[in-house]
């Protein structure tokens, strides 16, 4: 097996992106932010998100029905 080099440009660009390769979906109630605000924060993060779990899913968010 060859050993993986990662370069100084590969780990700022994985800083800028961290949820590249990543779908989240959200569920119930967040307590800082609305659905879409955080949806929107994951795209600027690089990643997707989506409305419902699928084989695609990478990260599962639950959010708490209590929070008001």
């Amino acid at each position: 097996m060859t050993p993986s080099v990662v370069t100084p440009d590969a780990v700022r660009e994985h800083s800028r992106a961290p949820f590249r390769d990543h779908v989240l979906v959200f569920t119930g109630k967040l307590a800082c932010l609305t659905r879409r605000q955080a949806q929107a924060k994951v795209r600027e993060l690089g990643g997707e998100t989506a409305d419902d779990v699928t084989h695609r899913t990478t990260m599962l968010v639950v959010g708490d029905e209590r929070v008001s």
